[in-house]
């Protein structure tokens, strides 16, 4: 368990999936964390390891075609750290990824009783 506002790490684990018989490519991944988080430098890994951008709050990957391309019926995992001082609460993240804006939010990653 972690202790509110208290110094710690996070890691984000991400499942892309195309569910479809054609393959899909995604050109970019889009993640809104909690405020009061940080993004870890160097720390993302599976479909890239490119460091997003930060953009009003949101880290954003523009992904390669190389990287992107899910081939039918497949998945490809996303996994990156933030960190941060978070006070007593319950918080979520949401990731969408493009085209398509398809989004998937993860419920309830970080919780406090």
């Amino acid at each position: 368990a972690v202790s509110p506002n208290t110094q710690t790490t996070y890691t984000y684990t991400a499942l892309l999936s195309n569910m479809t018989e054609n393959a899909k490519t995604i050109t970019q991944i889009k993640d809104t964390f909690p405020a009061g988080l940080s993004y870890v430098p160097g720390s993302t890994s599976g479909l890239t390891t490119s460091n997003p951008d930060i953009v009003s709050g949101d880290l954003r990957w523009n992904v390669t075609s190389e990287e992107g391309t899910l081939p039918p019926f497949s998945a490809r995992g996303l996994q990156f750290q933030m960190q941060g001082l978070l006070p007593q609460g319950v918080y979520c993240n949401d990731i969408w990824v493009s085209p398509g804006g398809d989004k998937t939010r993860s419920g309830k990653t970080i919780a406090w009783p």
